[in-house]
């Protein structure tokens, strides 16, 4: 559960409204045997769905359309959720195709549907980040995509787990890079050319990246472009900070 934040942004083109995408489509094996034959995104947590808190969260930050991802083989409880629900949100929901399975692929699928820029969020996500302060960061910085970064909690023995190297422009908290710890074969590998436009970083193992991003609209360009992209966080996200400040929509290869 995240219990603090830290909005940080890239730089480039944005608009002034946003949609809401909420992907429900993973299969919650770690919560097993729970999740046998149901959706993760409609488990019970003190006598509410999960995905209702994600709802409640968006409306109060004044979201007014929000579309829920699922896939084929659970979709049935989150469509008589949202069929029930009491929000003055327009909440529609979208069933992937048989064989897409990333959420970089499902970004695709709904394309047609995303008409502003819009932020991204897991079905399970929980915390007490001021939405607006996010996307308020997002219109101020022009960003490509802003990310929610939560401060790590330490265990008893005053250490902090490392699952995520974030590094920011210690200038303007710019995000430079997030490299997933488990996905590193053996040491954390920084271009020369990030120190020679950024002199004074901050390479961060205490931040942990939550998968919450805002995107600009253009960015479903990159991803119509980049066919091969299957994963937000290890595909899209690592190739918009590779290129930010330069990237164009016409220069995205």
């Amino acid at each position: 559960m995240a219990t603090s934040q830290r909005p940080m942004s890239t730089r480039n083109g944005f608009e002034e409204a946003f949609q809401a995408v909420i992907l429900a489509g993973g299969q919650g094996k770690k919560l097993a045997p729970l999740t046998d034959g149901a959706n993760k995104a409609t488990l019970p947590v003190a006598n509410k769905p999960l995905i209702s808190y994600q709802l409640d969260y968006l409306e109060a930050a004044g979201i007014t359309e929000v579309i829920i991802v699922v896939n084929q083989a659970a979709a049935a409880a989150p469509m008589r959720m949202v069929a029930d629900a009491r929000t003055t949100m327009r909440v529609s929901v979208e069933v992937t195709e048989d064989g897409v399975m990333g959420t970089a692929d499902a970004l695709r699928q709904i394309r047609a549907k995303l008409r502003t820029d819009f932020c991204v969020m897991p079905c399970d996500l929980q915390t007490n980040a001021q939405l607006g302060a996010v996307l308020d960061a997002h219109r101020v910085h022009q960003g490509a995509v802003t990310a929610l970064v939560v401060q790590q909690e330490k265990d008893e023995k005053k250490k902090v787990k490392t699952e995520d190297f974030i590094i920011v422009d210690e200038m303007t908290d710019a995000l430079l890079m997030i490299a997933e710890k488990s996905q590193l074969k053996e040491a954390l590998e920084i271009r020369r050319t990030l120190f020679d436009k950024y002199p004074r970083v901050a390479v961060r193992s205490d931040l942990a990246d939550p998968h919450f991003y805002v995107f600009a609209h253009w960015v479903l360009d990159v991803l119509e472009k980049k066919s091969d992209f299957v994963s937000i966080k290890r595909d899209l996200l690592p190739f918009l900070l590779r290129k930010q400040y330069s990237m164009t929509t016409a220069d995205i290869d």
